[in-house]
């Protein structure tokens, strides 16, 4: 009984380690990489928004969102980016995660895109999108 309690303690052990060292490397690919790198075609397909236009909605978040306070936080661009290649996508947040630039784990882009898109609410909804309220505003909806 005692053998196949240390069995079982030893597997725990294994796949903590195991976990530990995925989230290490998930780290570091996450640090090194820069998506702003990518060719704008590229960037374009992954956050449906060329760059600059992603910079400027990351100007325009700042002052609503917690400026990261660990070394291994995520950081506000890694955040936004996180949150457009979700909306863009309608995908789960587990594959977004796996995203080889983003290299998240599915709770971190379950907290990141609850920040982000209630920064999005609260702050910048009512300055950015309006929405038609008559029937010619409606009809040049339809249009487009």
């Amino acid at each position: 009984m005692e053998a196949l309690i240390n069995v079982a303690i030893v597997d725990e052990l294994e796949n903590a380690i195991r976990r530990d060292e995925m989230n290490m490397e998930r780290r570091i690919l996450r640090d090194h990489s820069d998506p702003f790198n990518t060719p704008e075609k590229v960037f374009l397909r992954f956050y449906r928004l060329d760059k600059q236009s992603v910079h400027n909605l990351i100007e325009l978040m700042r002052p609503h969102l917690a400026v990261p306070q660990r070394q291994s936080s995520v950081s506000l661009e890694l955040k936004v980016l996180t949150m457009l290649y979700y909306l863009g996508h309608g995908s789960y947040q587990k594959c977004v995660g796996n995203n080889f630039e983003l290299g998240l784990e599915q709770s971190t882009v379950s907290r990141i895109i609850t920040e982000t898109t209630n920064c999005m609410v609260n702050h910048l909804m009512d300055r950015y999108v309006t929405f038609a309220n008559d029937v010619e505003g409606q009809n040049v909806v339809k249009q487009v």
